[in-house]
Parts: structure tokens; C-alpha cells; sequence
């Protein structure tokens, strides 16, 4: 087996390999050579090939929403690199651990009218801070000092970006036994302090506890977030609680007896003179970003007196009320709280702060299930009737825009991703692609045309996994303006804002090569909805 000559590619293999990093999607180009031909001759490595790096970073990403560890994305220098960033933006705010490797001319070719080069140190510097700069000298400490950079990203869940200046000839390869040696080499102490400060911090203060017991009605939003199997237990504990109401979303992935999903259906139900009754005491988030802009109007006007946010990363003050902030993973909380607390039961449940919800969306469903059987074929008819025909083993990626938003809107059985960390259109049809390509249960993407059109390119690999489904929303244009617009004009709003156009997305799965069904009608919808979930994405 070869390795190439590159001292700088051999430290970085190196180091992939003592960090169990082994998944690699690697954009073509002449300056990333010495890594391309690394990876892709050490068996050790999983190598994927995409040519647009916009979606190679998305593919890369999707593939780390499933692993739950790093993956990186290989590219060349210059423009190639800023490519990335949709994605790398994303990874941060989803606290995934993308790894971003530039291969770069030395440093004095930068701003010498080379081709190919840019100002790529720290180019994300915004999100992810410093670059490694991974030099080509046979420096000791170079390899102590990334294996440290490396091992603190992939602790804080975050991405990060290390540039590898390569000086040509770029394509020479030796036998790995005469590679660089690596003996001795230790990761510095300073790597492990996170952990203790963190253990710190795992503790629910005597006052948290006072107000959580003496607290009337106790509201659990539950954003963003991976399933979690203990977590849902413990989710049950609380909601036998007649204080304690556990809002969730599709992207919870919360499958706890007792938490109520459809948060829009709730609220729409609440009266404006009423809705002092439903604002709690105490608000208690968990997980990250969360979709319905009506509960965030909510309870920044219905403000709860204390408010306390779970999450090993984040901080935030989304309603501006914020007296605590816990930096410890939501299941380990939740494991606290069940120890430490007292709970409250009524077994009755009789006009309690949970009772009073349930009972507002048990009432809201009885008047959408009315409203939806005489509804013609429509966007939300499509909605209605798809959920209840997935099967229950399908991973669901949705697409950023409408088609996130309707899906809040029923309750869903299967576990749900989605953009949501800057929810950008860019990237959702790659991402899926790269999901769906690690995960051997089947993945659905939902998708709006403009989403789907401007990731076309999610389809341009040899990767595409047969048990991997698309559903479009072909509705001629962003339909999520016509939602959201306030009296704009409707010229201004069919060219500027919903981009209206007539395209037909049967052409792109012919170029593709895949398997296409139809349906244009409330006739007949059953059957190719079943259909597509039975057809290979290609033909046999």
C-alpha cells in the first residue's frame, strides 16, 4: 500500500485513523492530490466522490446526521473551498462535526495572480474561528497539535477547517512503511479540560428545584433533536404530571406517551382572552432550533416567569426571558430532574394545566378532520394524506420552506430531519442523498420544486441507494410567499418571491436515470403513493 510523499497528508491520515474518522467525500481537483490518492489507496478510508463541493459538503453533512460522527470533505484550492460554506454554516448551527480539508498553494503564491488561489486560512473564521494550517515540514509537534485540534472539535460537536499548503510535484507516492514516523506522539493535557468544566456544570441548583416544585403550570417545548430512547422514557415521567404540558415537533423526534405534537393546531384553538390560562410559570427548552413561529409569538407575549434552557452547546435567549441555562445534554437533565424532584399526580386530571391543553387540541383535531375531508386537492390535502401512508421503517428528510411547515401539521410516526440550523434551501436534497447512502433503513425526501431545482445537483453521484425516495411538491413556484406575503403586489410577488415557473421535473429523473410517477389529482392517489414506495429509485 502507498501513501503520498506528502509529509502534511500522511501526519493528517495519521491522525483520521487514531480518531476513527474513516469518511471521506472528496471533490476532484489536481491541488488535493496528495490527500485524494491517500484516502483513497488506505482500505481504511470510505471514499465518496462529488464534483459540485456545495453539495459534496451537504452530502458529507447528512452522512455525519447519520453516523453522529465526523465526516470530511476533501477539496482543491481556491474557489472550491467556498463552496463549503452553506454547509459548514450548517454543521455549526446542527453542532455536527464536518471536517474541512482545503488543499492550498504555499503561502507566498497567495495574492501573486497564481490561478486557483485565494486567501483560504481562516476563511470561516466567523463560525468555526482558526484554521489548522498543516505545514508540509517534518515538524513533531505539527502532528501532537492537530491530533489537539481535532480531538476538541469532535468533542464540542462542531466543524472545523484545516488548510494543507501543497508545493508540486503534487502526485508521488511512496510505500506507507517509509512514511513518517509517528512514535510517542501525545495529545496535550489542556484537550481534557472541557470535560471537567463541563461536569461542573451538571448540577440543578437548590433554587431550580424550588421553582420547578412550586411552579403551577410547567410548559416543556422540546426543539431540534436526535431520538433518544431514554430520553422519551424520562419525557413519560414528567408528563404524568398534571402541571407539566411537553409541546414537541416533528423534529423532536419525540415519541413519549402524553407530549403533544401539532402546536399550530393548539394554538389556533387558544382564545386571546383566554390565553393568560395556557402561558406557564415555568418554561422549560430542550433541544434546538424549533419551527412554529405561533409558539415563539407566544410565549414572548404570554412570558413565563422563569425560564431554563438545556444544551450542551448552545445558550440562547430565544424569548427573551432566559434566568437559567443548563450546558449538559437534555437526557442527563432529564435524568436529574426525575431523581431530585418532587412530581405531583392527579389521577383524575381534571381541570389541570395539562388537561387544559389536551382537551384544546382534542378539540381542534375534531374541527380539522372536518375541514380536511372536504378539502379539494391542494398542497395540505397531499400533506394529509401522505402522512398516513409512509411506512413506519422510512427516515423522512424534509426540505426547508413550505413543506417543513406543513409537515407540523400532523402527527408522524417516523423519525424526521431537516436543515433547520440556518433552514436554507441549498442543501436539503444533498444532505438526504448523503443520509440515505450510510443508513440502510429507507429515506423519503419531501420537497418543494424550488428546493428540489436548486439542489438538482444532489443527484450528480454514483451513490444514489435504491431504497432512496423523492416526493416533490411541483406547484409551480415558491409557494411559501403566498403564506407569508403581506400585500405585495401580484406581479412583484409571482417574479421576486415566488420565482413562478412551469417546469417539469419528469425530464430531470429521465437525465438522471430514475424511476418517475405522477400524481395530479385526488383520483386514484392511493395507488402510485403506494407504488413509490415499492420501485427502486432506479430501474432494475
Amino acid at each position: 500500500m502507498e501513501i503520498s510523499d506528502k509529509i502534511s497528508a500522511q501526519k493528517l491520515l495519521k491522525a483520521f485513523k487514531n480518531l476513527e474518522i474513516s469518511h471521506v467525500v472528496i471533490s476532484p481537483g489536481s491541488r488535493n492530490a496528495p490527500l485524494t490518492l491517500s484516502f483513497s489507496e488506505d482500505p481504511y478510508f470510505s471514499c465518496f466522490s462529488v464534483v459540485d463541493e456545495r453539495s459534496a459538503g451537504f452530502v458529507a453533512l447528512g452522512m455525519a446526521q447519520q453516523l453522529q460522527k465526523p465526516v470530511a470533505v476533501c477539496c482543491t484550492s481556491g474557489s472550491a473551498l467556498v463552496n463549503y460554506y452553506p454547509a459548514v454554516v450548517e454543521a455549526f448551527y446542527q453542532n455536527l462535526p464536518l471536517i474541512v480539508l482545503s488543499a492550498d498553494r504555499p503561502l507566498d503564491k497567495v495574492d501573486q495572480f497564481e490561478g486557483q488561489t485565494i486567501r483560504q486560512n481562516h476563511l470561516f473564521k466567523t463560525h468555526l474561528g482558526e484554521s489548522f494550517v498543516l505545514n508540509q515540514e517534518e515538524e513533531t509537534q505539527d502532528y501532537a497539535n492537530l491530533l489537539a485540534f481535532l480531538n476538541s472539535k469532535i468533542d464540542k460537536k462542531t466543524p472545523c477547517h484545516i488548510n494543507l499548503p501543497f508545493s508540486e510535484p503534487l502526485y508521488g507516492m511512496i510505500p506507507i512503511e517509509d512514511s513518517f514516523k509517528f512514535e510517542n506522539q501525545l495529545i496535550p493535557e489542556k484537550s481534557l479540560e472541557k470535560s471537567h468544566i463541563q461536569e461542573e456544570k451538571m448540577l440543578l441548583t437548590s433554587k431550580m428545584l424550588s421553582e420547578f416544585e412550586k411552579a403551577k403550570k410547567i410548559l416543556v417545548l422540546v426543539g431540534m433533536q436526535n431520538y433518544n430512547a431514554h430520553f422519551c422514557q424520562k419525557i413519560e415521567i414528567l408528563t404524568q404530571d398534571p402541571r407539566i404540558v411537553v409541546l414537541k415537533e416533528t423534529t423532536s423526534n419525540l415519541k413519549a406517551k402524553g407530549s403533544l405534537g401539532q402546536i399550530d393546531n393548539i394554538l389556533s384553538g387558544i382564545l386571546p382572552e383566554k390565553a393568560k390560562d395556557y402561558a406557564p410559570d415555568l418554561l422549560i427548552t430542550l433541544g434546538q432550533n424549533v419551527i412554529s413561529k405561533k409558539i415563539k409569538a407566544f410565549l414572548r407575549s404570554q412570558k413565563a416567569q422563569f425560564h431554563w434552557h438545556i444544551d450542551p452547546f448552545w445558550s440562547p435567549n430565544t424569548y427573551g426571558i432566559l434566568s437559567d441555562s443548563l450546558c449538559y445534554s437534555a437526557s442527563d437533565f432529564l435524568s436529574e430532574l426525575t431523581q431530585k424532584a418532587v412530581f405531583q399526580k392527579d389521577e383524575a386530571e381534571k381541570n389541570t394545566y395539562a388537561s387544559l391543553w389536551k382537551e384544546t387540541l382534542k378539540a381542534r383535531k375534531k374541527i380539522n378532520q372536518k375541514f380536511l375531508s372536504t378539502l379539494p386537492y391542494s398542497d395540505l390535502w397531499v400533506h394529509y394524506k401522505l402522512k398516513k401512508q409512509i411506512p413506519e421503517n422510512y427516515i423522512l428528510q424534509y426540505a426547508n420552506s413550505s413543506v417543513v411547515r406543513y409537515g407540523q401539521l400532523f402527527a408522524s410516526k417516523n423519525i424526521v430531519y431537516s436543515n433547520r440550523g440556518t433552514s436554507g434551501i441549498d442543501g436539503s436534497s444533498s444532505t438526504a442523498v448523503g443520509f440515505s447512502i450510510l443508513n440502510p433503513n429507507p429515506t423519503l425526501l419531501i420537497s418543494g420544486d424550488i428546493g428540489f431545482m436548486y439542489d438538482i445537483n444532489a443527484l450528480w453521484n454514483n451513490y444514489l441507494p435504491s431504497h432512496f425516495k423523492i416526493i416533490v411538491f411541483n406547484n409551480g413556484g415558491g409557494n411559501i410567499f403566498k403564506i407569508i406575503q403581506d400585500g405585495t403586489p401580484k406581479d412583484k410577488m409571482e417574479t421576486y418571491f415566488e420565482t413562478a415557473h412551469q417546469k417539469k421535473l419528469k425530464k430531470i429523473a429521465e437525465h438522471f436515470g430514475l424511476n418517475y410517477l405522477k400524481i395530479d389529482s385526488k383520483k386514484g392517489f392511493d395507488c402510485p403513493i403506494l407504488l413509490c414506495f415499492r420501485l427502486c429509485f432506479r430501474p432494475e
